[in-house]
């Protein structure tokens, strides 16, 4: 099964993405004004994964794919990027994952905590608001095998 990836560089046929490159930015990241908010929610999303879906993978040991070119279209025009549509394919297709809906995960900029939290129990208990906002979350590395759209 095919599954999708955005990225702003170009990429060729058997390049290799490595996995937890979202946790290796969370934890390069300057904490300041601007940032702080998304660190602060993505910890909380990791605090209810361990605490209560800790069978799912971490996002910060994944990589996120999109599981139609729908859903790869549809977070591109969400966006604003030069992002680059490939296909690509898991290096591990045992490895754990979980189908999730991206457009749960919201702009944390004046919210508590508890809205945060319940966010995060919404995308981990695997809650889809549309088959257009779908992502894959594995714990795998990937490889493309092609780029579809510029």
């Amino acid at each position: 099964m095919p599954f999708y990836y955005l990225c702003s560089y170009p990429l060729g046929p058997e390049s290799v993405i490595q996995k937890g490159n979202w946790g290796r930015i969370m934890r390069l990241n300057l904490i300041n004004q601007n940032s702080a908010p998304y660190l602060i929610r993505e910890l909380a999303f990791e605090r209810i994964r361990i605490e209560e879906f800790p069978d799912r993978p971490s996002r910060f040991k994944s990589v996120f794919l999109c599981p139609s070119i729908e859903s790869a279209r549809e977070f591109k025009k969400e966006r604003p990027s030069f992002d680059i549509i490939y296909e690509v394919v898991p290096l591990d297709a045992s490895a754990n994952s979980i189908e999730a809906d991206w457009s749960l995960i919201k702009n944390p900029i004046n919210k508590n905590i508890m809205q945060v939290e319940e966010e995060a129990r919404n995308y981990w208990s695997g809650m889809i608001t549309s088959d257009d906002k779908k992502e894959t979350v594995i714990e795998s590395d990937i490889k493309i095998v092609r780029k579809l759209e510029d």
